[in-house]
């Protein structure tokens, strides 16, 4: 599938799982604000997969957001920002030599990438962003594929 599919597919599940869990459970709230972020996760997260390939756009983003975090990071001196950068950028360029549909493309990745939006957001965000994930897989029918 390309990456409009994966979007398309992406969106379709993560506002599904937006609406019913926050009509039955109340989980989310919907200001500008926190709808931008569900947006990028969805969008991030659906496409997420395809870092393993070198001529995915996840991977030029992942190059030019690392690029601009070193630039940023050294500017500013935050040493945070500039090794997270760096580390994004060395994660993406080992995507591409595990290769495509490796480990990238399987649930202990998609468990791995999910847990830090516990930190930064909540659980239920975390549970979005491994669903649009998981949304990935199963559109390349790789639906338990564990390593």
């Amino acid at each position: 599938m390309n990456k409009r599919g994966h979007l398309i597919v992406g969106f379709i599940v993560g506002l599904l799982f937006l609406g019913v869990t926050n009509y039955f459970l109340g989980w989310f709230s919907y200001n500008l604000k926190d709808i931008g972020i569900y947006v990028i996760i969805i969008a991030v997260y659906c496409l997420l997969p395809d870092a393993d390939m070198r001529q995915s756009t996840i991977s030029f983003i992942f190059i030019g957001v690392s690029i601009i975090g070193m630039i940023f990071g050294y500017n500013y001196n935050d040493k945070m920002i500039l090794f997270s950068s760096f580390g994004l950028l060395i994660i993406t360029f080992l995507a591409w030599i595990i290769g495509h549909r490796g480990f990238v493309h399987s649930l202990i990745f998609a468990v791995i990438v999910s847990l830090p939006l516990i930190y930064f957001f909540s659980y239920q965000v975390a549970i979005l962003g491994f669903l649009c994930f998981y949304s990935h897989l199963a559109a390349d029918n790789c639906w338990l594929k564990l390593i």
